[in-house]
């Protein structure tokens, strides 16, 4: 039998006009375009090769999209008798209804259209997106029939601020059973977990929680609890949670960790620096110690030293020498009364302006008596100025594989950047002798925290780039006052790190044009699979524990145009102690809050307003086509792979969207807590070579990481992004 041949193309429209996918990209957005056809007897009918990708504008609308059809076999009837000359009808119909389709952009018909297709010419179907389906699937598919054929055509409607949904596999509201002020994700097995926690909730005698008798259908809490810890890890694969208590450990004993500082081990172990301190009894041990939670061992909690001062809020980050740096927190937290924080032993007075090694090869630790200063305050303008809290610190490649690696810590408004020379042993910062002060007066650390992220790394890139977004009013210049009327900020701002720039000589901090859309304060900001940035939750008005007007709206920051634009709402408001963390699905799982963490000092009702479920935010890059997928790296299709650096490695992948200008990324595992993620690094690799084995079927050479200052030794995830901005789901990869 002659076989017949259907035009249904590979497409991918926007709103406001057509452009080619897989097959061109020459095409421009409002063009027609002459499609090649589709043979609907061969494999790439069959496969699904051909999809149309169709946009949502901000509100929620799509403008009708020209769609080509013909049937390539028919004839004019100048051509051969033997060739029928007769017209043909396509019948089109759409199979879930989320899209409009008719002969005419203005006449869509709701059971389908019938078009002509004359000898010669195409037949335009006119296709306008309705609403969006389902993340990770088609939102509608049409059936293009004749008399001899049928074809199946996907089509992708994407929102341009993606979606939020429930985290659980219906799509509804996860019950994580916990409060996740602090997540992580960490090695399981061959898999994955996050691992949460947070202060104990109270318990009777037989172990089951307390219900608050003042707050109805919420919980009691005992947030100075010493000797306890609530802590549990999801199961990415079933979506359950398991307690992971604090209990047994050989040398453990339990201790409330919450408001400590958290980064990954070399070995993929989470080592947790300081915790809790209860301004009552400072005579105990809480807040000195370390603590590292192994999610494959059985107790889960071991505690290899203690620092010799209580670290409260401080920051710990992976070093490119495999040691991790402790840094800050105070000896004490902040008072609601705001005159004590200013006495010589109240908050702003117990800061430690300090910082200590830890060694995970031998469990060592600099002693306290011999931790160096971490700023300058002769470089400060007042006496009153201190080292914030929960500073953040970010490793940065140098000007080559054999320069000293450069270190950037932001804090209040302000940034501070080093060398790191591991030659010095414990005291391996270097202090370029200069601070590079924001253009917005107000500060971005707590108690007013923003959030900051070191923007995707390029191969061979010589500026390095860390955003802030969000924090106290840009207007504020007295750090310390701190209400529950304070405004917010919504400005951004960018520092430009130029490793072939003296320290001491860097341009400094610009504003972001625009800034946000909305002011926020006590906010997330994660990096997405496709290096776009997704700024989540918070406030309007306040600080940590007394705060209001929730932020709703999300925001996506792209590092290419240097921009935002609106996402979708959450359907939970998520305050102080949220937080956000990106997923080996290319999903950020948010979860957390607390609301506030005190009493109205008005009314003295608690503001405590916790919430204990978890949401997925699915960005649009899930709505745009079908995700390429790793089959193997490195000849290997385990879970797993170890790679060394700078070296050249093959990987496997299959995808309709697939071609040479594939990339390839690595992403750190996260581990955040008050707008702060300690590990979260996306880095770009350069590919090597790109080649077509067959149908949809690539092998990507790429080079691993020249040095460990541009990807500490750690947990990974590994990505492809094809030419349409659509990331693989992850597989894992150890640098080593």
């Amino acid at each position: 039998m002659t076989r017949r041949t259907l035009l249904a193309g590979a497409l991918s429209a926007t709103a406001s006009g057509l452009l080619l996918g897989a097959a061109s990209r020459a095409s421009a957005a409002g063009t027609a375009a002459s499609l090649e056809p589709l043979d609907i007897t061969g494999p790439e009918a069959i496969l699904g090769r051909r999809w149309i990708h169709l946009k949502l504008d901000e509100n929620g609308r799509g403008l009708p999209v020209r769609v080509p059809l013909r049937v390539p076999g028919l004839r004019s009837a100048s051509a051969s008798a033997s060739t029928s000359a007769e017209p043909t009808d396509i019948r089109v119909t759409s199979t879930t209804g989320l899209t409009r389709i008719g002969a005419a952009p203005d006449k869509p018909e709701d059971d389908g259209v019938t078009l002509r297709a004359a000898a010669g010419s195409a037949s335009d179907l006119w296709v306008t997106p309705r609403r969006i389906g389902s993340p990770g699937v088609p939102a509608d598919r049409l059936e293009i029939r004749t008399r001899k054929a049928t074809a199946v055509v996907d089509v992708w409607i994407e929102p341009p601020g993606g979606r939020w949904l429930g985290a659980d596999r219906d799509l509804q509201p996860l019950d994580l059973e916990i409060v996740a002020v602090h997540a992580a994700l960490v090695r399981k097995g061959d898999g994955a977990e996050v691992v949460m926690w947070s202060p104990a909730r109270d318990r009777d005698e037989d172990g089951n929680l307390k219900p608050d008798p003042d707050r109805p259908g919420k919980w009691s809490w005992t947030t100075f609890h010493m000797g306890a810890l609530e802590a549990s890890a999801l199961d990415l694969v079933t979506l359950k949670t398991r307690e992971r208590p604090m209990t047994s450990g050989t040398g453990v004993k339990p201790r409330n960790i919450f408001c400590g500082g958290h980064a990954h081990l070399p070995d993929g172990k989470l080592l947790v620096a300081g915790g809790h301190v209860d301004p009552a009894h400072l005579e105990l041990d809480d807040a000195v110690g370390l603590h590292v939670y192994d999610a494959n061992a059985a107790n889960g909690w071991s505690r290899p030293a203690e620092m010799g001062v209580r670290r409260w809020y401080p920051a710990v980050t992976t070093m490119p020498d495999g040691r991790m740096l402790i840094a800050g927190g105070s000896r004490t937290p902040p008072a609601h009364e705001a005159a004590k924080n200013d006495l010589p032993k109240g908050y702003w007075n117990q800061i430690n302006n300090d910082y200590q090694i830890y060694n995970p090869a031998d469990s060592s630790l600099t002693p306290r008596s011999e931790a160096r200063r971490l700023i300058d305050p002769e470089l400060l303008s007042s006496p009153r100025d201190k080292l914030a809290v929960y500073p953040n610190i970010f490793v940065l490649p140098g000007k080559t594989a054999t320069s000293l690696p450069l270190v950037a810590l932001v804090e209040t408004n302000r940034a501070w950047l080093y060398e790191y020379d591991k030659a010095k042993g414990d005291t391996p910062l270097v202090l370029a002798p200069t601070v590079y002060t924001m253009r917005g007066k107000g500060s971005r650390s707590y108690p007013t925290y923003g959030s900051n992220v070191l923007l995707p790394l390029k191969p061979g890139a010589r500026k390095q780039r860390i955003l802030v977004v969000g924090g106290q009013h840009e207007d504020q210049v007295k750090h310390r006052d701190i209400t529950n009327e304070q405004k917010a900020t919504a400005t951004a701002e960018i520092l430009d790190v130029d490793a072939y720039q003296p320290l001491s000589r860097q341009k400094g901090w610009r504003r972001v044009d625009g800034g946000m859309k909305y002011p926020r304060v006590l906010c997330d900001s994660t990096l997405m699979a496709d290096g776009t940035v997704l700024v989540s939750g918070g406030t309007e008005k306040g600080w940590g524990d007394m705060n209001k007007v929730p932020v709703f709206a999300s925001e996506i920051f792209d590092p290419v145009s240097e921009t935002f634009r609106l996402a979708d709402s959450a359907p939970t408001d998520r305050r102080y102690h949220s937080t956000a963390l990106l997923q080996p699905d290319g999903t950020v799982l948010k979860a957390g809050s607390t609301g506030g963490f005190a009493h109205d000092p008005d009314t003295n009702e608690s503001l405590f307003d916790e919430h204990t479920t978890a949401e997925r935010y699915y960005p649009p890059y899930l709505y745009r086509g079908p995700r390429p997928a790793i089959t193997a790296v490195a000849g290997a299709k385990e879970a797993w792979t170890t790679l060394g650096y700078d070296t050249t490695v093959a990987l496997q992948a299959r995808g309709a969207g697939l071609d040479a200008q594939s990339k390839v990324a690595l992403i750190r595992f996260g581990s955040t807590t008050h707008g702060n993620n300690m590990d979260q690094r996306f880095v770009w690799l350069a590919t090597t070579a790109q080649d077509s084995e067959s149908y949809e079927r690539w092998t990507i050479q790429f080079r691993t990481p020249e040095t460990a200052a541009v990807a500490p030794a750690g947990d990974y995830m590994l990505v492809v992004v094809d030419s349409m901005g659509i990331p693989s789901s992850s597989r894992f990869v150890r640098l080593s």
